[in-house]
């Protein structure tokens, strides 16, 4: 949905389609946060639209709804998460995930279970004792070269492994059929 209103507020503007694209996009949020990316290439993506193309009247307004109603969903949020771990991050992923992603370990492999689900010296479970991992922004920044190959490694289980759970084949001819049609403008 958040996608096909972005496309709409490109094409034309309005403030529905700001506010649906914001609402949907703060709805993404909650349910995973890497929808914040979304939220900030659709965002430069129209600043960029209406400052190029001189429609900045009428996307300005609407970008700014964008971004109004994107806030007022993911806000509440981001201070939970700050009350609850004590410093500003858009995401409560455990360090963990972080941390085994570049060990290149997959969730729930034995390999991961053994590195992951193990005790350390103080008894603790791994997982459950790492703590000095802030979000992936901030590791992707601290240690570019590691993040790059996280990422990787990452879109590459993605791609080979998860996308056909989330996007069937059978739907890539009906994405073809709508991508390349021509939109009726009466």
């Amino acid at each position: 949905i958040a996608l096909a209103a972005g496309w709409r507020l490109l094409d034309g503007g309005g403030w529905t389609w700001g506010a649906l694209a914001g609402l949907s996009l703060g709805l993404a949020y909650l349910a995973n946060p890497s929808a914040v990316f979304y939220f900030a290439a659709l965002a430069l993506l129209v600043l960029a639209v209406a400052l190029i193309g001189k429609r900045w009247r009428r996307l300005l307004p609407a970008l700014a709804l964008f971004t109004v109603t994107f806030l007022a969903i993911a806000l509440p949020y981001v201070l939970f998460l700050h009350d609850e771990l004590g410093r500003w991050t858009y995401s409560g992923k455990a360090a963990g995930n972080i941390q085994a992603a570049a060990a290149g370990l997959t969730h729930g492999t034995p390999e991961w279970e053994r590195e992951m689900l193990s005790l350390n010296d103080d008894g603790e479970l791994r997982i459950l004792a790492i703590k000095d991992q802030s979000d992936p922004l901030r590791a992707l920044i601290s240690q570019p070269r590691q993040g790059l190959k996280i990422f990787i490694e990452q879109s590459w289980i993605f791609f080979s492994r998860e996308l056909m759970r989330t996007f069937p084949l059978w739907l890539l001819p009906l994405v073809g059929l709508g991508l390349f049609t021509a939109r009726d403008r009466r």
